[in-house]
């Protein structure tokens, strides 16, 4: 088992992250939204991860992801639902003025036949120009119903398009992303290792950046058959801390859909 100290080393770990194809497990405290970013990623391409960690408030990249993957592509799909709503809208006002004009047309020749009685000119006037007037606002809104409905049936089936791919990713996320985060009270976990397709490593850092490149630290390299062992007793002691991110996912996307 070969050892490293130096300042630096742990971009021994980077490496294990940046080029895994298959799965990465990971047993750190800490590490930021920068690794947190990769990892997602990773998951969305496929690769398994699995990350024991902890709840503290300190760990950015624990309540980065667990938002990032609550909230994936979230404002995309509200924004192209409010496009959506934004149109219906606006079509379902031209339908109701579609209605309502011919009313007022009728209104207007009942109003002009009363007043003919005692102005005759109105009646030969009047008639005809209100008849126009409407026939043109009729004619302008029938052709704005028209290009709504073209481009309402655009909007919602790219609404549809993005709903669709963003649960096809939300689900690949599930399938691939699993996340312990381990409560405040576990004062002395201090665990730190990496397994991937490419090796397993321990080391003495954090998962961030700063720590990654600058601090002076210890990487070890550990059979990768002892480390996965380790991983899984410590994975199946604490699997009733795994968050339920895939659950509340299903239920955002449902929620979602029934809109």
């Amino acid at each position: 088992m070969s050892s490293f100290v130096s300042k630096g080393v742990g971009r021994n770990i980077e490496e294990l992250i940046f080029h895994a194809s298959k799965y990465v497990f990971l047993m750190v405290p800490f590490f930021d939204k920068f690794y947190a970013e990769k990892l997602i990623e990773l998951a969305k391409n496929g690769v398994e991860i699995k990350v024991i960690t902890t709840t503290d408030p300190a760990n950015e990249g624990y309540h980065f992801m667990v938002k990032r993957i609550l909230e994936h592509r979230k404002s995309e799909v509200d924004e192209s639902y409010k496009v959506y709503k934004s149109m219906l809208a606006k079509y379902d006002k031209l339908r109701a003025l579609k209605i309502i004009l011919p009313v007022i047309s009728g209104v207007l020749a009942v109003l002009f036949f009363m007043l003919s009685i005692y102005f005759t000119s109105l009646y030969l006037i009047g008639i005809p120009i209100s008849s126009i007037i409407i026939g043109l606002f009729l004619y302008k809104d029938l052709n704005l119903l028209k290009n709504y409905r073209i481009n309402i049936s655009v909007v919602t089936e790219n609404y549809r398009r993005l709903e669709d791919e963003v649960k096809r990713e939300r689900e690949m996320l599930c399938r691939r992303l699993y996340l312990i985060g381990l409560p405040q009270d576990e004062k002395y976990f201090s665990a730190r290792m990496i397994i991937s397709d490419g090796g397993a490593k321990i080391f003495t850092m954090n998962l961030t950046r700063d720590e990654i490149d600058e601090s002076i630290g210890i990487v070890s390299d550990i059979p990768i058959e002892v480390a996965e062992r380790e991983f899984i007793i410590t994975w199946a002691l604490y699997e009733n801390k795994k968050d339920e991110l895939c659950k509340d996912l299903l239920k955002a996307t449902a929620k979602e859909k029934t809109r």
